[in-house]
C-alpha cells in the first residue's frame, strides 16, 4: 500500500460549514431528504423512550450535505445522535461505527442509520434502544 492509497481529506469552505451549538443535552442530526411524517413519527418515538419530545432537543436538519463544526462552551457533555451523517461531516476523522455511544471529550455521539431506513429495520431500532438505554439509564 503507497501513501496515495489513502483518503485525502478536505477541509471544508465556510460556505459549506454549519456550527452546531451544543445548548441542549440532546441533538439530533438528520438529512432532510429522509426526514418525512413517517420519520418525525419514528423520531418521536425514540425520543419518548428517553423521556424527551421534539421540542426539548436541538434537531438539525440539513437538505444538501454540509460539514458541521461542533462548538461547545458548556461543563454538559451532551448526546448527538446522527440519523445518516457520516463522521466526516463532523470533522472528525473515525470509523463509523452504528449504535455505538463514542464518549468523546466536550460531547457523546451515537450515528445511527438514516430515519428511512432504520424505520424498515427492527434489529436497528433494537441497537439503537439498546445504546440510549444504556446511556440514559447508567
Amino acid at each position: 500500500m503507497t501513501f496515495f492509497d489513502f483518503p485525502i481529506y478536505s477541509i471544508p469552505s465556510e460556505k459549506e460549514t454549519q456550527v452546531i451549538d451544543l445548548t441542549h443535552q440532546l441533538i439530533v442530526l438528520v438529512n432532510d431528504d429522509e426526514y418525512g411524517p413517517e420519520e418525525k413519527e419514528l423520531l418521536e418515538k425514540v425520543l419518548k423512550a428517553v423521556d424527551a419530545t421534539i421540542e426539548q432537543i436541538q434537531l438539525i436538519t440539513t437538505k444538501q450535505i454540509l460539514h458541521y463544526q461542533i462548538a461547545t462552551s458548556s461543563e454538559q457533555r451532551p448526546l448527538i445522535i446522527a440519523f445518516g451523517i457520516r463522521p466526516e461531516q463532523l470533522g472528525l476523522q473515525l470509523d463509523k461505527r452504528l449504535f455505538q455511544i463514542m464518549r468523546l471529550p466536550r460531547f457523546a455521539l451515537l450515528f445511527s442509520q438514516d430515519l428511512v431506513t432504520l424505520s424498515g429495520d427492527v434489529n436497528g431500532k433494537r441497537a439503537l434502544w439498546q445504546a440510549l438505554k444504556v446511556y440514559f439509564h447508567s
